[in-house]
């Protein structure tokens, strides 16, 4: 069953796992061409978005120093601070690097990455997942995933924005969400988590390692001595 949250991640509600896949990486990509028609689907899908979604595609010479007819200092501070426009341009274009580029910068919006958190490349969605602008539904969506062994996943759920209500299906091994990599990714949580679900991990831990890590969590966090 798709492993993709049905609603808002306060909502509770996710939908059931259909199959999963092994991720997508731009390095196995030969040519930039061969996820063209992937994002040309892509452009369509999703929900309605504020800014206006340019329908040129991006051209490399913009951060390649291309000058032109312009002066060499503003080409230089044209390719180091591109407009959000240009950022649009970078999401949209069929060349995964650019969307990587896109996804990498400090002023993309969430909106943004939310559309990129869909990207077939998991180097993309894995930017997307660290980023400080990703929106936590994003982070939800990220980690809900469909694939196997899914970084972008296993960073998702260690952000402090990451909603705790939706982390319990991730690591309850009865649960059609559960992942193994994601759940020990949740035992290495940086962020403190409530006592209730320090022991919903310690009580559905699958084995005695991870339950000895949710005790201690536990005697850390809380004070609880068990």
């Amino acid at each position: 069953m798709k492993r993709v949250p049905a609603g808002s991640p306060q909502g509770g509600q996710f939908a059931p796992d259909l199959s999963k896949t092994q991720p997508r990486r731009i390095a196995e990509v030969h040519t930039p061409a061969a996820s063209q028609t992937h994002n040309a689907g892509q452009a369509t899908q999703g929900t309605s978005h504020e800014e206006p979604r340019p329908s040129s595609s991006w051209s490399s010479s913009r951060l390649g120093g291309d000058s032109g007819t312009a002066s060499d200092e503003t080409t230089k501070r044209s390719a180091a601070q591109p407009s959000y426009t240009d950022l649009l341009m970078m999401e949209a274009d069929p060349d995964p690097e650019a969307r990587y580029a896109a996804a990498m910068h400090r002023d993309a919006r969430p909106s943004m990455l939310d559309r990129l958190s869909r990207d077939e490349f998991e180097d993309i969605r894995v930017v997307v997942a660290v980023h400080p602008n990703t929106a936590p539904a994003t982070l939800v969506r990220l980690a809900y995933t469909d694939n196997t062994q899914d970084f972008a996943a296993m960073e998702a759920v260690r952000r402090e924005n990451f909603p705790e209500d939706a982390l319990e299906p991730l690591f309850d091994p009865r649960s059609p969400h559960y992942d193994e990599d994601v759940h020990w990714a949740i035992m290495r949580r940086g962020a403190p988590l409530s006592l209730q679900t320090c022991l919903a991990l310690r009580d559905k831990a699958p084995d005695p390692v991870c339950r000895a890590l949710a005790e201690n969590r536990l005697r850390l966090e809380h004070n609880v001595d068990t």
